[in-house]
């Protein structure tokens, strides 16, 4: 990694393959347009990916290998595209009557060379969300390799587990969205909420901090984020004051004395000096609703929030927003009422709802038709992953699931 001084942002040496089959296929099941965008303009995912964040802040990637992987039988016509967009292009022709293509021996076979490289390469991008992939990530983070896994279909948790970070299709979205025109802005339009005052910024926290107080057990951060909110309307829009994590920067830059514990569903905030346990955080629960989401990564909301979920996303999906956009839209909507969810986690019930067959943009579905679709999806998640249930499991799922909807169990 370049270290640069004067306040210049670190730089990531990094490699990148890409299986186009996999992403390309995973794509068009989400999004057909996305998909059609990703394969003439390849461009655009590269300049998505250059920018990232990690435990120590910011940084750039420069991708020193552009490696794509392509079936010549299917997807010749894609080829220029990639080349002019500085991509080395693999032909990988599909070499079983099952219409394989041989991409996935072809990348791991050119990591394990590049390990031996000269250029020390600081990451390895993976895009694809093929399981298969899992050992290579394993033997990366032996060499002491980060690695960034980038899917656009579903993808086990068990890879995920292995990999440092992970894009996922909701976010992948972005890098495929058509630019917001601009617009011109009269002289006399009120300037954007770019900057707070130290009195706002005060007012937050006190105000989040006095929540937590009132609190007898961890107070959730979508909960907590809320009440800062509530307290100053425009600090999400500002960035919750410039802080380099958002809202968990926020609480570390102002609220020393908490902490912000982040998980699959949004995160805890809590006083260390009173508070003792985390819902959700202990390793060794043997409740089915703990064990589901361990094994799978499925956010562990509660049947309330579930059930507000399910209903702000009916209400979203009539109003033909994109796919990426839900995801935020529900948990404004949700916050708005009280009973808060992270955007991550509506994200990881769309992405099940998607690859399940469920059409999300004509708002043809009730809550509860929504509720059991996710339902049967995260029973095949728990059956790919191996994880046995009983008969009293499925019906605590159930309760877990759709007990707090109008006519629940």
């Amino acid at each position: 990694m370049l270290e640069l001084g004067d306040g210049r942002q670190r730089i990531y040496r990094s490699a990148l393959y890409l299986d186009f089959d996999n992403l390309f296929s995973g794509l068009r099941q989400v999004d057909p347009d996305a998909a059609t965008v990703f394969a003439n303009d390849p461009g655009r995912l590269v300049s998505w990916l250059a920018e990232g964040t990690d435990e120590e802040g910011d940084f750039r990637r420069r991708f020193l290998v552009r490696d794509c992987y392509l079936n010549p039988q299917v997807y010749a016509g894609f080829r220029a595209q990639f080349v002019a967009a500085g991509f080395r292009v693999i032909d990988c022709p599909s070499l079983t009557q099952r219409g394989k293509s041989s991409a996935d021996t072809h990348i791991v076979l050119d990591v394990v060379d590049a390990l031996n490289h000269a250029t020390r390469y600081d990451e390895f991008v993976i895009c694809s969300a093929d399981a298969d992939f899992s050992p290579l990530m394993t033997k990366l983070r032996r060499h002491d390799r980060r690695t960034l896994m980038v899917a656009a279909g579903p993808y086990a948790a068990a890879y995920e587990a292995v990999c440092d970070s992970t894009v996922g299709p909701m976010q992948l979205l972005e890098a495929f969205q058509a630019p917001v025109p601009k617009v011109a802005v009269p002289e006399r339009t009120a300037p954007a909420p770019d900057a707070l005052t130290d009195d706002q910024l005060a007012g937050a926290a006190s105000a989040i901090r006095a929540l937590v107080e009132a609190s007898p057990g961890p107070v959730a951060g979508a909960t907590a984020a809320s009440a800062g909110m509530r307290a100053v309307p425009q600090i999400a829009a500002a960035g919750w004051g410039q802080a380099r994590d958002g809202f968990g920067g926020f609480i570390r830059d102002h609220l020393g004395e908490l902490e912000f514990r982040r998980n699959s569903s949004g995160g805890w905030l809590l006083d260390p000096a009173r508070h003792d346990e985390v819902p959700g955080d202990d390793a060794d629960s043997d409740d089915v609703v703990a064990r589901v989401c361990r094994v799978t990564h499925a956010p562990q909301l509660t049947a309330e929030q579930y059930a507000a979920l399910f209903e702000h996303l009916a209400a979203a999906s009539r109003d033909g927003l994109p796919l990426n956009r839900l995801g935020l839209e529900v948990r404004e909507r949700a916050t708005a009422t009280g009973e808060p969810v992270s955007r991550r986690a509506v994200n990881f019930v769309i992405q099940g709802l998607v690859y399940g067959g469920i059409e999300l943009r004509n708002g043809t579905l009730g809550p509860w038709e929504l509720a059991e679709a996710w339902r049967k999806n995260l029973r095949n998640l728990c059956d790919q992953a191996g994880l046995e249930l009983s008969e009293a499991d499925d019906a605590a799922l159930d309760q877990w699931v759709l007990g707090a909807l109008p006519g629940g169990t």
